[in-house]
């Protein structure tokens, strides 16, 4: 098999050449190279094509395996667009690439593709494709509060959502990413629709719950609450709380959040380092800087001391909090 990492980075190689490479590539995604992932980037509908048939012959782990690869790549690197491989893999016959399709195409904002992920969300066979694409179009919730799309396909989805929050023939998995998804929205009604899932039994749809919390930036009406399940027993609760903390810029819990950061593993862990990014201010970027020291002496976790450089920047950055200190 041909070693294509050390092709210039400036030659496109030919989809006859992918596709012979991904027939015969290990069905992993760091087992694909740049130059690959390069060449499936910015397709015109021709080259998709020619592509289709190959795709089609290849099996399930590989074709995985590269949708993680260009969704990997697509977070890296702005220039490359796999709207075409994206939009081409949501008619995929396995779930999970119609899944993995749906985090692919994260970035599109077009009207298209919010018409195409709402016939998914209602009509797809599979419930975790459904879940994806209510999820997805939570974005699109939040474009219509911009009024970045047209008012009336914004308030229709809004609607659908609704409808897919109190259906119960639906799927709680579904069900659960509607309410997330409303919470980017202000329309009447949401804010009751977050409070009675939040009255729930399930922890997982309280985390749900709370996970709208913080989508509505309204720290006035949820602040109190995501402060209390900051000290949730439910991991799963305290992850939503302490990313809706960031959200809602809540810097009367900065010192919780960074105990949290030294002293948590794992998800809770970087979410607190992520929140005190987001909130910032004096306080948080001394704490974030402590936390760096403390990492880079005793862990050596590359990964993790990105994440705080990414969020001691994002702490310099004016916050909503600051703004209104301005206008007082």
């Amino acid at each position: 098999m041909n070693d294509y990492n050390d092709v210039d980075k400036t030659e496109k190689l030919s989809l006859d050449q992918v596709i012979a490479f991904l027939k015969a590539a290990e069905p992993d995604a760091n087992a694909i190279p740049y130059p690959i992932r390069a060449a499936l980037a910015n397709l015109s509908p021709d080259e998709l094509a020619i592509l289709a048939p190959g795709w089609s012959n290849l099996d399930l782990d590989r074709r995985q395996s590269i949708l993680e690869a260009l969704i990997e790549e697509s977070e890296d690197r702005f220039d490359l667009d796999y709207n075409e491989v994206g939009h081409f893999a949501l008619n995929d016959p396995a779930p999970s690439i119609r899944q993995r399709a749906i985090d692919l195409l994260s970035i599109d904002e077009s009207p298209y593709l919010m018409r195409r992920l709402k016939e998914i969300a209602q009509a797809d066979d599979a419930a975790d494709v459904r879940a994806a694409a209510v999820s997805a179009l939570g974005n699109f919730v939040l474009l219509g509060e911009y009024e970045e799309i047209d008012l009336s396909e914004a308030s229709h989805l809004v609607d659908m959502l609704n409808g897919i929050w109190f259906d119960e023939a639906e799927e709680w998995s579904v069900r659960r990413r509607a309410l997330e998804s409303l919470g980017n929205s202000s329309a009447p009604g949401v804010y009751e629709i977050i409070a009675d899932a939040y009255d729930s039994t399930d922890p997982e749809v309280r985390a749900s719950a709370v996970f709208a919390m913080g989508r509505t930036c309204d720290r006035d009406r949820w602040g109190e609450t995501v402060r209390r399940e900051l000290s949730s027993t439910d991991d799963m609760i305290r992850y939503e709380a302490v990313r809706a903390a960031g959200e809602l810029e809540l810097r009367q819990s900065v010192t919780t959040l960074h105990n949290m950061a030294l002293n948590d593993n794992g998800e809770i862990r970087k979410a607190a380092i992520w929140s005190l990014g987001e909130i910032g201010g004096p306080q948080a970027q001394r704490y974030l800087s402590t936390i760096a020291e403390i990492v880079e002496e005793t862990s050596g976790d590359a990964e993790l001391e990105e994440l705080i450089l990414e969020a001691i920047e994002n702490a310099t950055l004016p916050s909503s909090l600051d703004l209104d200190d301005d206008e007082e």
